[in-house]
């Protein structure tokens, strides 16, 4: 079972650029950590939430901020969308925007009800959290057993942030000789071969050590010339 990881934790200021900007960090996100079948529906709720936030609970004032914070927990993610506005009824208003046909009104609260598996809001309205089930095939690893890790997309400075804690997890329960399989690995960058060489270095340190299996030609050849075939062992 994979660990709770945080994917974003961010504060926009409130106006419309910002949601732009946010749905490409977090599609590119979503990318990197290999979630792609539930992609649309995540990002369509996540504009919709965010939109409300700047319109309604900051009044479209640059100067105020909408927290938003995205994670994954199992096969899970939860999305987290807050003002500090006014706030509202969220049962009043849920239930008088659900009742009137779609295409009319509320139209953001008919695509969040179809779109996410469940939501709800909390602090008076000016919480709001959606989760979505993508499933563990969906998440970036697909652990094998103890002692393995593979990584389902490349590992590059924007996934990093999102396996470091679960790689190092992973290590911490295991003992004995760790696996990172790459046969789904196309690219590995300079970040991503830090997360690889301080694995390594943790499992020296423990008299333990770091075996990279899978990898093709092209990796093999970027861990040879960057002398990594000193810290771990290939195939």
């Amino acid at each position: 079972m994979m660990a709770d990881l945080s994917l974003l934790d961010l504060g926009l200021s409130a106006e419309d650029a910002s949601v732009k900007q946010f749905i490409a960090l977090l599609h590119q996100r979503l990318t990197a950590i290999g979630v792609t079948e539930r992609r649309f529906a995540i990002e369509l709720v996540a504009r919709e939430a965010i939109q409300n936030s700047i319109e309604h609970g900051c009044g479209l004032d640059p100067s105020r901020i909408v927290h938003v914070t995205l994670s994954l927990a199992g096969g899970r993610l939860l999305l987290s969308v807050e003002d500090a506005g006014c706030g509202f009824d969220p049962e009043v208003e849920l239930s008088r925007e659900l009742s009137r046909e779609a295409g009319t009104s509320g139209n953001g609260i008919h695509l969040i009800s179809e779109y996410s598996d469940t939501y709800h809001y909390e602090d008076g309205g000016r919480k709001f959290i959606a989760e979505f089930v993508i499933g563990e095939d969906q998440a970036m690893q697909d652990n094998t057993g103890p002692g393995s890790w593979n990584p389902r997309a490349d590992i590059v400075a924007t996934s990093v942030p999102a396996v470091k804690e679960e790689l190092r997890s992973l290590v911490a329960a295991s003992q004995g000789e760790f696996t990172i399989d790459l046969s789904a690995v196309r690219m590995i960058d300079s970040k991503g071969l830090g997360l690889l060489i301080a694995a390594a270095n943790s499992l020296v340190a423990q008299g333990r050590s770091l075996r990279v299996t899978g990898a093709n030609e092209d990796l093999v050849g970027l861990f040879k010339m960057m002398r990594l075939d000193r810290h771990l062992k290939l195939g």
